[in-house]
């Protein structure tokens, strides 16, 4: 941590502390670096009756604006201790932090921690995903890049690839422009586009996760030009038309978790058999070992995009627009980098597997699969007796909570089992692999895996059950490809 702030103090910025009365320096690069603790000694600014907003002093040197800020918000009579400010505080001291800033002038706030970044970036959402996004703060004249706090960077070295990303973004970038987007009138306005282009970049909006829901804008982008294009709220008509364009064209349609986008599309289309090629940038840099694998997490790690929600919420042409280039410039940075930093680099020719998948998995998201819900009834039944007869044989063992290590460990003492693995803390183990080294031994062992499996076998009936009916016998479970390091598909909702 120390070289970066070294780093830091070579670019002419001065970290806020929290130190009492600490000082700030703002040189050259006019930029302000806020932690959550500094942030908290604006909020609370003036909630003491000794203090009040006047007592900030100000003034200007030739390359300095020196503020000293006096620290309100520790505990009295415990300054180390220091107080999370609730969101009633925030709202309501909100506007002095504003009026500070406007003395100060900051052209750029790198906001430090997760409650700093919800102050003062709006549309702010969460820190693994809106990390180095450029956000602008009218309220404040300038932008502001959230990123993590140190702490959290000292805790956890995975992030700290990411952070330093932040800050490289934080000086080097330039201030973002919006995305420019056209509304198109036609969905036959599309078949221009894709004469002079071997690719077609695309993002759905919907108003929710599962299947039926509406679908309230297709985003649409080419190699050729920046300039992205919306069909707000398609009908059935234009997302076929759509399809059939994109099929004469002969383009690859590229997007982030295609497997979503193609499995809506479809469903409102009624054309479960849609198989246009395609490449998934989320599959690219699952195969290549990056992670997180969220296109705003990708996007701002990865290229010099502002972020999607620099230009507003889901609801804003904006957000959209940015996803897409997001989505076109994220491509085009893993076409060109190695693996990332994980251990699962993939060949190409898996890669080209994986990406002929997608749309079968959309089909069968949509088709569904059918289970006979009579004979899943009868194995219900049979499994729920099952479970309450191995339950019965342990509680007449001891009646306590199996689940618990704490309960069962006396009992195993009692028994005369013979519990050898201990945890770094000291405490005996009774994970699966320890139980099944001692079951060939012990009866009561064998008991507790087999209940252990029986409960986790009617887990999965009783979901299935929960959504199936007599007129609609099949399950529409998620299929998908990011998740495993073998590449092998999993499933979700339920989980087959």
């Amino acid at each position: 941590m120390a070289s970066i702030l070294e780093e830091l103090d070579k670019q002419a910025v001065f970290l806020l502390h929290s130190s009492v009365g600490c000082r700030c320096n703002f040189l050259t690069h006019s930029h302000l670096i806020t932690s959550e603790s500094s942030v908290q000694e604006y909020i609370y600014l003036g909630s003491d009756s000794t203090l009040r907003p006047s007592q900030i002093r100000t003034y200007t040197k030739e390359h300095e604006t020196v503020v000293d800020l006096a620290k309100c918000h520790a505990t009295p009579g415990e300054p180390h201790k220091q107080k999370k400010p609730h969101k009633k505080l925030q709202r309501e001291y909100y506007p002095n932090i504003v009026e500070e800033m406007q003395i100060v002038k900051p052209k750029r706030i790198l906001a430090l921690g997760p409650v700093v970044a919800n102050v003062l970036c709006p549309g702010y959402k969460d820190l693994s995903e809106d990390h180095g996004t450029i956000f602008w703060n009218p309220d404040m004249d300038c932008f502001v890049i959230p990123t993590y706090h140190f702490n959290s960077v000292a805790g956890s070295r995975d992030l700290l690839p990411f952070f330093l990303r932040d800050i490289e973004r934080f000086f080097e970038l330039p201030n973002p422009n919006p995305p420019v987007v056209y509304v198109l009138d036609n969905i036959d306005g599309l078949a221009p586009l894709l004469e002079h282009t071997k690719r077609l970049y695309l993002d759905i909006e919907t108003d929710g996760l599962e299947l039926g829901v509406k679908i309230t804008r297709i985003g649409l982008g080419v190699d050729q030009s920046d300039i992205v294009h919306v069909l707000e709220e398609p009908s059935k008509r234009d997302l076929r038309r759509m399809m059939e364009i994109i099929d004469e064209a002969d383009v690859i349609v590229t997007g982030h978790n295609l497997t979503f986008d193609f499995s809506h599309i479809c469903f409102k289309a009624r054309v479960y058999d849609w198989r246009p090629r395609c490449n998934d940038t989320m599959v690219i840099a699952h195969a290549k070992g990056y992670r997180p694998l969220s296109l705003k997490h990708l996007t701002t790690y990865l290229t010099n995009r502002p972020g999607s929600r620099a230009f507003g919420g889901t609801k804003d042409l904006g957000y959209l627009g940015e996803d897409i280039l997001g989505t076109k410039y994220l491509f085009k940075a893993l076409s060109q980098r190695g693996n990332g930093d994980g251990h699962r680099g993939r060949s190409m020719p898996i890669l080209k597997t994986l990406h002929k998948l997608i749309p079968e998995l959309a089909l069968m998201h949509n088709t569904g699969v059918y289970v006979d819900v009579k004979a899943t009834g009868k194995v219900l039944q049979v499994a729920r007796r099952q479970l309450q007869r191995t339950n019965a044989k342990l509680n007449a063992v001891a009646e306590i909570n199996w689940n618990s290590t704490e309960q069962v460990i006396p009992v195993f003492k009692r028994e005369g089992i013979q519990l050898t693995e201990k945890t770094t803390t000291g405490k005996f183990k009774r994970d699966e692999k320890v139980l099944l080294g001692l079951a060939k031994r012990y009866k009561l062992v064998r008991r507790l895996l087999r209940q252990r499996a029986q409960k986790k076998d009617l887990e999965f009936l009783e979901s299935y059950w929960e959504v199936l009916t007599p007129r609609h016998p099949f399950l529409h479970p998620r299929l998908l490809l990011h998740t495993t390091d073998t590449a092998r598909p999993s499933c979700r909702e339920p989980n087959l």
